[in-house]
């Protein structure tokens, strides 16, 4: 599984994600396919919300200067809705009710990672040594330790194979020079602790949520929206007609034309063998990039011209729509539609069918 890590840093510069859900979204609804999880460290989600509460109070600060001014009177004359807006930022309701919206999108949207198990010696000692995250005084950095800690702990896990950390605060993490250049680079005291925990290739970092999206996730993402598009297209007139340039006498074997003859007969001729309908996708998979196994319930037309041994006519059992043809043959026809299953590999980016088979 590969993790999506948001610094709050990262949550706050867009807005507490405002941009980002719809991607997250279609993440999250396609994690079986994707494998990407949003997994949020705990402290983010505290940072985070304590992030909200600030803004609104930065709101209401702002208001209540505004409030004094002529412009705001005389707008407060013309249009009531200031006072709404106003007292609304000032509705404790309010505030809670962000609040809870904040958190349950991130929980709702993937998984809460528990703060680490780290000691507070642990985080002291760090300090006193003046160890990254903490600053050169040993003063700051406190919670963006117990970040990079919730990311080891990530990381270490046998189940996650990549962390994208997405980080708009360069000098708490990274070398300074990397951040506008990528690939970004931790601070090499933060290199040194993955490798000794040999899970350095694990963590890829980025400035924003759109670098991390365009690099490991929206060509993936882009493709299995276009795999489950191919489930219009099969059901299209245009793929029925792509399917009989495909099909033909040989994807079938001996038996099965034999077993819609129900008369004595000597030999037969396959003329057509062709869809007409789609009636169901039975299973589908992607096996590849574009490329996808649609399991199919197609109805087939096939039309067989059955040559009959004249000493063996029998008009009760061969009927009279049999044609004369040659001294010793009559010609019928047998025209019957079977429900057949079928196994068709596409490559559903150039709606092209690469091979056909029919299940056994």
């Amino acid at each position: 599984m590969k993790a999506i890590v948001f610094d709050t840093s990262a949550i706050y510069a867009s807005h507490f994600l405002e941009n980002e859900l719809g991607i997250l979204k279609a993440i999250k609804d396609n994690y079986s396919e994707l494998n990407i999880k949003l997994i949020t460290p705990e402290i983010v989600l505290d940072e985070s919300i304590n992030k909200l509460k600030d803004s609104i109070k930065e709101i209401n600060s702002y208001s209540k200067k505004i409030q004094s001014t002529n412009a705001w009177k005389l707008a407060n004359k013309l249009n009531n809705s200031f006072s709404i807006i106003r007292e609304e930022f000032c509705d404790d309701n309010l505030t809670i009710k962000m609040e809870n919206t904040l958190e349950n999108e991130l929980k709702t949207l993937g998984d809460i990672l528990p703060y680490p198990t780290i000691t507070h010696k642990e985080v002291v000692q760090r300090a006193l040594n003046r160890n990254k995250p903490f600053d050169s005084e040993g003063h700051n950095g406190y919670r963006d330790t117990i970040i990079w800690e919730s990311l080891k702990t990530l990381l270490l896990r046998s189940d996650i194979d990549e962390v994208y950390f997405i980080c708009r605060n360069p000098k708490d993490f990274f070398e300074k020079e990397s951040y506008n250049n990528p690939p970004i680079k931790l601070y090499e005291s933060l290199q040194k602790e993955l490798d000794s925990l040999n899970i350095s290739n694990k963590l890829v970092c980025y400035k924003d949520f759109s670098s991390a999206y365009s690099d490991k996730i929206k060509d993936s993402l882009e493709d299995i929206e276009n795999f489950h598009n191919a489930a219009d297209f099969i059901k299209s007139e245009r793929f029925i007609k792509l399917l009989s340039d495909q099909i033909s006498e040989s994807n079938f074997d001996e038996e099965f034309f034999k077993q819609l003859i129900q008369f004595t007969y000597d030999s037969f001729d396959v003329m057509y063998v062709g869809p007409t309908e789609i009636k169901n996708i039975i299973s589908a998979k992607r096996t590849g990039d574009h490329i996808g196994l649609f399991e199919i319930e197609c109805e087939l037309e096939i039309n067989l011209d059955v040559y009959i041994y004249k000493w063996d006519y029998d008009f009760k059992e061969h009927g009279s729509f049999v044609e004369d043809w040659n001294d010793s043959y009559f010609l019928t026809d047998v025209n019957e539609y079977e429900t057949m299953t079928l196994i068709i590999e596409l490559d559903y980016e150039t709606n092209t069918i690469l091979s056909v088979s029919v299940s056994s």
